[in-house]
């Protein structure tokens, strides 16, 4: 009975021994497997970041190139109907546009050398068209521009008379 009971403690622990080697070396696998695999995914998730962050900053600068190739005009009328309308043509052709309703504002935040077109109307409060032509041909002889208004005519007689010096323009009629 004595050896019964020797071999059933030393199988026991034996059992132990080895159960508890187990366990820790099962853990240790694990950890190691765990923290590999943590690492791997890791690796990945920052690599495809990185990339995302890559391509979004190149699609960035492609459209800021196309921005910058643009013909960028500058549209002052003051009925925000005809304004909205004319930017939505103007931009669903391919042209980058900044409308104003307002020619005194237009006029203070003209930028020389930015825009490629002035498209304005003749009629407008505060600052009519011709004034505009004639304050803007002041800081940039070179920009081209031309009216649009609903009565031709009229303001080209307008021209002729009062504004003699500004010349031949080009007027549009939108009706």
């Amino acid at each position: 009975m004595k050896v019964m009971w020797k071999s059933w403690v030393s199988g026991y622990v034996f059992r132990e021994l080895n159960s508890s080697a187990a366990t820790y070396n099962r853990r240790i696998f694990d950890f190691i497997c765990c923290n590999s695999y943590d690492k791997i995914i890791t690796a990945i998730h920052l690599q495809a970041l990185k990339s995302y962050e890559h391509n979004l900053r190149q699609q960035q600068r492609e459209e800021q190139q196309q921005q910058s190739n643009m013909t960028k005009i500058l549209l002052v009328d003051d009925e925000q109907d005809i304004c909205l309308t004319y930017k939505t043509v103007l931009e669903e052709a391919g042209y980058q546009c900044v409308a104003y309703t307002d020619p005194v504002t237009a006029l203070r935040e003209f930028k020389r050398n930015y825009y490629d077109l002035i498209v304005l109307d003749a009629k407008m409060p505060q600052l009519n068209g011709y004034e505009f032509f004639k304050k803007i041909r002041e800081q940039d002889n070179a920009i081209r521009m031309f009216f649009i208004t609903a009565a031709k005519e009229y303001f080209d007689t307008l021209r002729r008379e009062q504004y003699p010096e500004i010349g031949d323009i080009y007027i549009v009629s939108n009706l």
